[in-house]
């Protein structure tokens, strides 16, 4: 896992720990996997997963952050993933339009794929202190709130001006804040 005071970067396919005091490299993590394209770490980074152009997912683990799995999961690239307030569980959003379930330790798939998204799944958040509830968002302009346990979709879809393609939940729950993209 990193240490105190810095901040685990990815630039193309290198993973750094690099220093918040002087912008240095404190270590080069040694990890290098083509088209890394969304990564996701536990509260403590001993757990950090990569999501790849090719569809697959890397889980890592411990101060090396070594590898422990890799498993094909989307037929397209992954473009976010998230961890669960808990951290059981993480989702994956992907040019193949679909949400998925994963538990958080094994890489097991859970759950029922999440459909509905016309174009590429572009970001995603877990709803705060719910394992089964995510929001994502896509190219098609759409915001969805799924259940991943059984793979519905719980309310309408929210319309949004473009793709929303980064999204956050607020810890209270009370507001979801997007990035959108630009026109």
């Amino acid at each position: 896992a990193p240490s105190a005071g810095s901040i685990l970067c990815i630039s193309g396919s290198i993973i750094y720990d690099l220093s918040m005091d002087a912008l240095e490299t404190r270590r080069h993590i040694g990890i290098q996997y083509y088209g890394i394209r969304c990564m996701a770490a536990t509260h403590d980074s001993s757990r950090v997963v990569l999501g790849l152009a090719d569809g697959r997912i890397v889980m890592l683990e411990g101060e090396a952050l070594a590898e422990v799995r890799s498993f094909q999961a989307h037929t397209k690239a992954v473009n976010a993933i998230a961890f669960s307030t808990d951290e059981t569980r993480f989702a994956s959003a992907s040019d193949d339009r679909l949400i998925l379930a994963w538990d958080g330790r094994t890489g097991q798939s859970i759950g029922k794929p999440c459909k509905g998204h016309r174009l590429s799944a572009s970001s995603l958040a877990f709803v705060p202190n719910e394992t089964n509830m995510v929001i994502s968002g896509a190219w098609d302009r759409t915001v969805r709130l799924w259940n991943i346990d059984n793979g519905e979709q719980l309310d309408k879809p929210w319309i949004t001006p473009v793709a929303a393609i980064s999204l956050h939940y607020s810890q209270r729950g009370r507001r979801i804040v997007a990035v959108l993209a630009t026109i």
